[in-house]
């Protein structure tokens, strides 16, 4: 998940009573992104697999998997 408004995530993991969360920023055009993480696995099957059972809501809002090195790059390469 990722968002400008970084309210509507952290509304997001009390609404859904998440936990082993992240939030992280990434900077874009002068602009603010925050994106939410959710677990971590021990491989890209694995968190594909966990992906389909996450809450609706996140499914319908694009939840996506991304290895913690990309995300990383991201930052760094915008930050």
């Amino acid at each position: 998940m990722v968002v400008r408004d970084l309210e509507v995530i952290s509304q997001t993991v009390e609404n859904l009573n998440l936990d082993n969360t992240h939030i992280f920023e990434i900077k874009s055009n002068q602009a603010s992104l925050h994106g939410l993480t959710y677990g971590l696995y021990s491989s890209m099957a694995k968190a594909q697999k966990a992906r389909v059972e996450l809450p609706a809501m996140l499914l319908n809002q694009g939840a996506f998997v991304k290895s913690v090195g990309k995300i990383q790059q991201q930052i760094q390469a915008n930050n």
